[in-house]
Formats: C-alpha cells, sequence, structure tokens
C-alpha cells in the first residue's frame, strides 16, 4: 500500500438534489495510476457495502487536489472562484450518493486506507454528521 491518497473533505451541501454530493480527497505523492484508488459510502450505519466507486485512470501529483462530484457544474457555481483550487474535477456516479450521515471509505487495490465516520453507526446527530454542510479535515 502506499497511503498516497488521502480524505480531505465530504460534502452534502444544500443543493438540489445529488447537485451538492461531493467528496475531496488529496494527493500525498504522485501517483501515476489513480485508478488503484475508490470510494466505498456506509449508508445508514449499516456497515461497509465495499468499494463502490474506481477513480478515473489518470495521474495525479504530489498535493494535487481533487473533487469527486455528482454534479460538478452545480459545485462550481456554488464554489465560485475556490473552484480553480482543484487541479481534478471528476464525475461522480450515484454509488457516491452519500447523504449527510453516511461514512466514507477511502480504498486502495481494495483494501480500506481511511475512514471518515463510522461505518456502524447512522451519523444522525453524531459530531461527525455533515447533512446540508460539508467536513473538511484541518489535520491528521
Amino acid at each position: 500500500m502506499t497511503n498516497a491518497l488521502s480524505l480531505q473533505g465530504i460534502l452534502d451541501i444544500g443543493l438540489s438534489g445529488n447537485d451538492g454530493k461531493a467528496i475531496h480527497v488529496v494527493a500525498l505523492a504522485d501517483i501515476a495510476d489513480l485508478s488503484i484508488f475508490g470510494i466505498g459510502v456506509a449508508n445508514n450505519g449499516e456497515g461497509s457495502d465495499g468499494q463502490e466507486y474506481t477513480f478515473d485512470s489518470i495521474a495525479v501529483s504530489l498535493g494535487d487536489d481533487i473533487l469527486l462530484a455528482m454534479s460538478p457544474d452545480s459545485l462550481a457555481a456554488y464554489l465560485g472562484d475556490c473552484n480553480s483550487e482543484f487541479e481534478h474535477v471528476l464525475l461522480g456516479t450515484s454509488d457516491i450518493g452519500q447523504n449527510g450521515d453516511d461514512a466514507i471509505e477511502l480504498f486502495e487495490m481494495g483494501v480500506v486506507i481511511e475512514t471518515f465516520g463510522d461505518i456502524n453507526v447512522d451519523g444522525t446527530g453524531e459530531a461527525w454528521e455533515y447533512t446540508d454542510s460539508w467536513a473538511h479535515k484541518i489535520n491528521d
């Protein structure tokens, strides 16, 4: 495992439908093929569903910010100038249609390397809930 990718932020901002759902990851090293990484959403505290989304097969560089968004255009309009901070904006699928109380798993080669929230707990009312908002990592 390289652990070369890290969760940076989880979004479920109050836009229409899935428009405000996104996951922000950051490259901790150069990655020749991002598709060795993926995302899983543990819905409603029902445990892991495994890897549900595989990143595009692209190369990324150390420090690159990557936004995986259900609706990149809607998020770009919402974020305004801040959207230019992302080196890569990728189109998500319905597999990352998390709600603000769902835990998120980051996978590398099919193995969980990082988790946001608790996969066995419905996040409603938990300190890590991000309904109609976003959670952002400040430090480790």
